[in-house]
């Protein structure tokens, strides 16, 4: 997969991790042949089993935030930056506000892909925003 295809799955799914507030709860995806879809899922799965573990509610999916998170990937890949404000001053949450969604609270959590695989994306970013221990006591 090329670098930038690879960089666009690993930030848009962390976008997305970091701000979902609302929507249905995703199923686990397989471990081999994820789709960019598939891995941002399978991000949320690996949190969420963290999270739970540590007694904290569970991330959910939006598709609109979905959108966004993708946008804000693909913005970052082409344009190379890796940053919570764009070149031209935009955030997730102006992107948010843009959109008509209305939300209470919301974060933004990001990842610079360089793994091979989307299932392996999927895992580092995880362990990079929770930390290698989170994994070891899982």
């Amino acid at each position: 997969m090329p670098k930038l295809a690879r960089t666009a799955a690993s930030t848009a799914f962390a976008l997305l991790i970091g701000v979902a507030a609302m929507g249905v709860q995703p199923a686990p995806a397989a471990a081999a042949g994820l789709s960019i879809g598939d891995a941002e899922l399978q991000a949320v799965r690996l949190l969420n089993a963290e999270r739970a573990r540590v007694g904290l509610v569970a991330l959910r999916v939006d598709s609109r935030l979905m959108a966004i998170a993708r946008q804000r990937s693909a913005d970052m890949a082409s344009r190379n930056y890796f940053s919570h404000v764009s070149p031209s001053g935009k955030s997730a949450f102006d992107m948010i506000v843009s959109a008509g969604i209305t939300w209470y609270g919301a974060g933004e959590i990001i990842a610079w892909n360089t793994y091979p695989s989307l299932a392996d994306s999927a895992q580092a970013a995880k362990d990079g925003w929770m930390g290698p221990r989170a994994t070891a006591r899982s």
